[in-house]
């Protein structure tokens, strides 16, 4: 899949999900396009490392970490990433 093509599914999913919560009904549709977004997101940090092989890796293993807690939903993985994206913003070096 080019670039291109998971940006525009991510950013799809991202809208859909986005419009569909202003009714604050979580149905099928709308959990699924919450993970497509969420899982488009893991995949392109993890494609981006492999792909451009950064000297710092952590940071971004820690963000895709990050966002695959968050995508959970369950109380503690949700509430651990927060400290996982925080300690990748963390160790981000300029």
């Amino acid at each position: 899949m080019t670039a291109l093509r998971t940006a525009i599914l991510g950013f799809a999913a991202a809208l859909l999900f986005m419009t569909t919560q202003l009714s604050q009904v979580a149905t099928v549709p709308v959990i699924m396009a919450g993970t497509v977004a969420n899982l488009v997101a893991i995949a392109a940090v993890i494609v981006g490392v492999r792909r451009h092989r950064p000297s710092a890796r952590l940071p971004w293993f820690l963000l895709a970490a990050g966002l695959a807690a968050n995508m959970t939903g369950a109380s503690i993985f949700y509430a651990s990433s927060y400290p996982l994206i925080g300690s990748a913003l963390l160790t981000c070096t300029p």
